[in-house]
């Protein structure tokens, strides 16, 4: 039986340090975030959305539970969401990469992104609004607009509704190293009255060893499953595997990782025989038994749904598959994975008796 001792306490303290004062560990690539807007960071299909002289591409989420089962906003017909850019950026010249109507419009396929785009997401990775007829997308001054062509209204969990927008703007380069602040005016309060938010944009000079939740390999057709948040018995392995695209250093594609466990719910990620992050287990109080192991560590010659990146081609990455066994005792367990000197994520579980 696992007994809260205070070792576990020490335990405890040390991963909150790691997530929210070690400067070397980022949870969130934004800061001083306001309003209905929580965070921005570099999207998780691309190594480098938040850097100096690269594309535009990154993710705002909302201030909703990306739990599906937490309803996200809704638009009404006519309703828009502006993300307003500072002058650092520059929206007027798109160059070699018209607007496309959204991610999955003719001039704009996944794996064929060469145009500015964005999309709506329901809270997990490649799991959009759906684009066209729902929502068109404009740009006006430095405004990128989404506008609802129909009544978006969330009927969770199936479809939580509106919780993130991802923005890839090709046409658009991010400035010199340095956080930018990015404002949100939406009409999706009451009466599609306009709620405001903001946060800062961090850009880097060059890229950071990245950890970042896939849901294109599940196996299962139709929409993508949400992975991050699943429901299973006690003693039982979660539905769908886990699956991370992984950087290491200078861009490194992080591949043969192994988890090497130094206490019941402490471990580290170790590649040739360094450590490069670590995964830790917060689990229900008494819970034994719980455990997470590798299934595939290999490399993929390009990151999934973006595709080459301009001016740059294919950014080969890593594909780290976990599985996930809950314990003894019902309840949420909760797994932070980090890497070193780069950022942290968190997949939750529950079991039920």
């Amino acid at each position: 039986m696992k007994i809260f001792t205070l070792k576990h306490a020490v335990r405890l303290f040390a991963v909150i340090v790691a997530l929210y004062l070690v400067p070397t560990i980022i949870l969130a690539d934004s800061q001083g975030a306001t309003g209905i807007v929580t965070e921005i960071s570099k999207a998780p299909v691309i190594l480098d959305g938040n850097v100096q002289g690269k594309p535009f591409d990154m993710v705002i989420t909302l201030d909703t539970s990306l739990d599906p089962n937490v309803p996200g906003r809704s638009l009404a017909a006519g309703g828009t969401i502006k993300v307003i850019f500072p002058p650092a950026y520059d929206l007027s010249d798109l160059g070699a990469y018209p607007l496309a109507g959204a991610a999955s419009g003719p001039n704009c396929t996944p794996g064929n992104l060469l145009c500015t785009t964005g999309v709506l997401l329901q809270g997990w990775p490649q799991n959009p609004v759906p684009p066209p007829p729902n929502y068109a997308l404009s740009i006006d001054g430095n405004s990128f607009i989404y506008t609802a062509l129909q009544d978006i209204v969330p009927n969770s969990p199936s479809f939580p509704g509106i919780k993130q927008m991802h923005l890839i703007l090709n046409g658009v380069e991010n400035p010199k190293p340095g956080h930018y602040r990015i404002r949100v005016e939406a009409e999706t309060g009451p009466g599609g009255t306009i709620e405001t938010g903001s946060a800062l944009a961090h850009v880097v000079p060059k890229p950071r060893p990245s950890i970042n939740v896939t849901s294109v390999f599940t196996g299962l057709p139709g929409p993508q499953s949400n992975t991050i948040y699943q429901t299973t018995g006690i003693n039982m392995m979660v539905p769908l595997e886990w699956s991370f695209l992984v950087w290491g250093k200078k861009s490194s594609v992080l591949d043969d990782i192994e988890i090497e466990w130094t206490d019941v719910d402490e471990a580290n990620l170790r590649q040739s025989g360094k450590t490069v992050g670590n995964i830790y287990i917060d689990s229900p109080l008494g819970a034994s038994g719980q455990d997470v192991y590798v299934t595939n560590s290999s490399g993929l010659p390009a990151a999934p749904v973006i595709g080459p990146t301009p001016g740059i081609g294919p950014q080969a990455v890593g594909l780290l598959q976990l599985q996930f066994i809950t314990g003894s005792e019902a309840g949420e367990y909760i797994t932070t994975i980090m890497l070193n000197g780069g950022n942290a994520l968190q997949m939750r579980v529950t079991a039920t008796p």
